[in-house]
C-alpha cells in the first residue's frame, strides 16, 4: 500500500446508457382508495383549493385553479429512510433520536441521503416460476424460492445489480385495500439470500 487510495471503479451515466438499458417506472398510481396501511391514513387525498370562479372578473377573464395535495409520507411506492425506525429511541448508526427528530422532519439519515439507485436489474417472477399467476394470499417468499425462481428464469442475482421481485399482490388485490394489505411478502431468509448474493 503506498497510501494512496485507489479511484472508484468508473459507473456509466444515464446519457451513456441510452439505448443500451430501459428503464422501469415502479411507482404505483396515487389516487383516494389505494391500499394504505392503517398508521398511515388518511392516504392520499387532492382537494382543489382555489377554483376558477374564486378570481374572476369580466375585465380579467384569465383565471387559475390551484389543489393541494395531502398524503403520509408513506402512501404509495417509496423507499424507508433510515430514520423510520429506531431501537431503544436510537437510529442507525448510534444516533439517538433526540438529535435528530424535530416537528420539521429530520435533520439526518433522510431518504434524500441515500443515493439514486442506477445499476442493473434483475426481475425475479416467483408466481410464474410455480406456474401461477399470482401468489397466495399470506405467502412468505423464502430464499428456496427466489433459489429456484433463478434456476427456472436461467438468470442469476450478481453482486451490485437489483433484485425485483414479483408476488402478483398489486395484480390481483389493488382494487381490494382490505386484501392487498392482508398480502402476502418476503420472508426473513429471502432477505438473507439476497444480502449473500450482494
Amino acid at each position: 500500500m503506498n497510501g494512496r487510495e485507489e479511484a472508484p471503479a468508473a459507473r456509466a451515466t444515464l446519457p451513456e446508457l441510452d439505448g443500451a438499458a430501459r428503464i422501469f417506472n415502479l411507482e404505483q398510481l396515487r389516487e383516494e382508495g389505494m391500499p394504505v396501511f392503517p398508521a398511515h391514513r388518511p392516504g392520499y387525498s387532492y382537494l382543489l383549493h382555489r377554483h376558477h370562479e374564486d378570481e374572476y372578473e369580466d375585465t380579467k377573464p384569465r383565471t387559475s385553479a390551484s389543489g393541494v395535495i395531502i398524503c403520509m409520507a408513506y402512501t404509495g411506492t417509496h423507499i424507508d429512510a433510515l430514520c423510520h425506525q429506531a431501537d431503544d429511541l436510537t437510529l442507525h448508526g448510534g444516533v439517538p433520536v433526540k438529535v435528530a427528530q424535530t416537528g420539521k422532519g429530520f435533520t439526518r439519515l433522510g431518504v434524500e441521503e441515500v443515493a439514486p439507485i442506477i445499476a442493473p436489474g434483475v426481475l425475479l417472477d416467483v408466481p410464474a416460476s410455480k406456474g401461477a399467476e399470482d401468489l397466495e394470499q399470506g405467502y412468505a417468499v423464502t430464499g428456496a424460492d427466489l433459489e429456484e425462481c433463478c434456476e427456472r428464469q436461467n438468470v442469476t442475482v450478481e453482486p451490485g445489480s437489483v433484485a425485483l421481485i414479483r408476488t402478483g399482490n398489486a395484480r390481483g388485490y389493488w382494487d381490494d385495500p382490505e386484501g392487498y394489505l392482508a398480502g402476502l411478502g418476503m420472508a426473513a431468509c429471502a432477505s438473507y439470500w439476497l444480502a449473500e448474493k450482494g
